[in-house]
């Protein structure tokens, strides 16, 4: 019987996990991008001890030192093939572009069999979603993903347009070559112009 009469409650025992097993459970975590419902589904799925994900999203926070060292190893791998995974795709929709654009040079001629408005939307399609891919794989490689070029004078007139409307800009003095002279140094009506300067 539970607690003053209420319900029983079934108490399972705890399987024990080695501490082998903890890491190559957070690995599965890690792997799963930290969804430990399909990382839980993933270690069901192989010959290895069944660990629930109310466990796993417990061990995350518990062993959080395992867990960051973990996913340290295992994200350049994901990133990799995740990479990988993107460039393969762009490539596919670049030779579906091309497909799409023989069917429309070849159906140009006749609109009956496809109006050209849906080819090109098609084609537009598939050569942005080629780009993006383009540029997920080149992100995940830490490959530059944008250009900016900066042309000479640009600064200067940036400057300039600022200053019209009012923003005041400040920065770094200019460095002046400069000699520092001892004041004794300076003939007589030098000294005098200087100690007025100073005032």
């Amino acid at each position: 019987m539970g607690r003053a009469g209420g319900p029983s409650t079934l108490i399972y025992p705890s399987p024990g996990y080695t501490d082998q097993e903890r890491e190559l459970a957070l690995t599965a975590v890690a792997l799963a991008s930290c969804n430990c419902e399909r990382a839980a589904t993933s270690l069901a799925e192989q010959d290895l001890p069944p660990v629930p994900a109310r466990t796993l999203r417990k061990w995350r926070q518990e062993h959080a030192d395992l867990y960051a060292r973990v996913e340290g190893d295992v994200l350049p791998q994901i990133r990799a093939d995740l990479a990988a995974d993107y460039t393969d795709l762009a490539r596919y929709q670049l030779e579906v572009a091309r497909k799409v654009l023989d069917r429309l040079n070849a159906e140009a001629d006749d609109p009956d069999k496809l109006p050209t408005r849906d080819l090109a939307g098609a084609l537009r399609n598939v050569k942005v979603s080629a780009a993006v891919g383009t540029d997920k794989s080149q992100l995940l490689r830490g490959e530059p993903t944008e250009r900016k070029e900066y042309r000479s004078g640009a600064a200067a007139e940036l400057e300039r347009r600022l200053r019209a409307l009012g923003v005041v800009i400040e920065g770094e003095p200019p460095i002046v070559d400069a000699e520092v002279v001892d004041d004794r140094q300076l003939p007589e009506g030098k000294q005098a112009d200087q100690a007025g300067a100073a005032d």
